[in-house]
């Protein structure tokens, strides 16, 4: 484990130690190939409360999350799909 200081290290990270990352998931968001400026992740992590703002992640409740992480199997390959149920409908008849 490497205990020196973040900021040393790298020009653009995020802090993990904060109570809305006790469970997060980390999405492959700008990865492997970084490309810089881009963001450093997208997290889905535990909200800081209904209507609250996230810095661009995805946040829900503790338990969801808990309900989410049980069900979770990174071997089948899971995607998040956000947008309107419009949207995810019509992303569903193309994945039929």
């Amino acid at each position: 484990r490497d205990s020196r200081d973040p900021k040393t290290l790298w020009a653009d990270f995020e802090s993990l130690r904060i109570p809305q990352y006790k469970y997060a998931v980390v999405t492959s968001w700008n990865i492997p190939q970084r490309v810089p400026h881009k963001g450093s992740a997208i997290f889905l992590h535990v909200w800081s409360g209904p209507g609250k703002p996230t810095a661009g992640c995805t946040a829900v409740s503790e338990e969801d999350m808990l309900t989410i992480l049980k069900w979770l199997d990174p071997c089948k390959r899971p995607v998040i799909a956000q947008g309107t149920t419009e949207d995810l409908e019509q992303l569903n008849e193309r994945e039929q």
